[in-house]
């Protein structure tokens, strides 16, 4: 996490002042884990719980810092607005295909109920089963849906999941 937030200051300096400054507590927020010693003082590392990790990465000023503080507004926001909105028997009988774009972008599309779904690594063993009975566009509809994401998965886009 040091790493990836891109933090200027050495780790073990780092995390005893945020752990000091932000009042996070030892077996609540954290756990430090003792190394072996190679002739001076064993490096410590630490298992930090989510919400830690959160709140060090959204109080990091550099860009990293503020891009994750931004995601999880923008998170708080979706959720605020979809408390705001009453739920009606309809929504509640709905069923949502969530899926992710090739930028990590999350997408929710409303699925009748009389519509199947089937999970991309269930497709392999449900062609196989010899009582799997589809009608032969679909069936063309569906490879050539396979194949596609197959390609954007071998050109980068491994993070993409969809139906």
């Amino acid at each position: 996490m040091h790493a990836a937030l891109g933090v200027g200051r050495d780790f073990a300096t780092w995390i005893k002042q945020r752990i000091a400054e932000y009042g996070f507590a030892e077996g609540e927020d954290f756990s430090p884990i003792r190394g072996k010693s190679r002739g001076g003082r064993p490096a410590a590392d630490y298992h930090l719980t989510i919400d830690m990790a959160k709140e060090l990465a959204m109080v990091e000023n550099n860009d990293t810092g503020r891009r994750i503080r931004r995601y999880f507004i923008a998170l708080e926001k979706r959720q605020a607005a979809a408390l705001a909105i009453p739920a009606t028997p309809s929504m509640n009988l709905r069923r949502w295909l969530i899926s992710f774009d090739h930028l990590g972008r999350e997408h929710a599309t409303p699925i009748g109920m009389d519509e199947s779904i089937v999970k991309w690594d269930e497709l392999p063993a449900l062609i196989r089963d010899p009582g799997f009975m589809i009608e032969g566009r679909l069936l063309a509809e569906i490879v050539h849906a396979c194949a596609d994401r197959m390609s954007r998965k071998l050109a980068g886009g491994a993070n993409q999941v969809s139906a």
